[in-house]
């Protein structure tokens, strides 16, 4: 999809419940591509997530917004395209 700017695959437990796994996946789409993107994720995956009995969570996020999935104990920040990488 040329509209995704990026995407998170996580196997995502929350810290009180570390037995329970939820894949998690994250896009950073613009917001008029947001429920289009979900939904071809969705279809993708599906299948994985059923032969697995895995949940699937997935949430579309404005690039360069911070992600609210604190509730996953993930801490992920997007940097804005214009921001500079990280050294290694």
């Amino acid at each position: 999809m040329s509209f995704v700017e990026r995407a998170w695959l996580v196997d995502a437990r929350p810290p009180e419940r570390p037995e329970e796994s939820t894949l998690f996946v994250c896009i950073a789409v613009e917001p008029p591509h947001g429920e289009r993107a979900a939904r071809a994720t969705i279809t993708a995956i599906q299948k994985r997530c059923a032969a697995e009995d895995l949940p699937l969570t997935v949430m579309a996020s404005e690039p360069g917004k911070p992600l609210e999935i604190s509730a996953y104990g993930l801490d992920i920040y997007q940097r804005a395209a214009s921001e500079p990488k990280p050294e290694a």
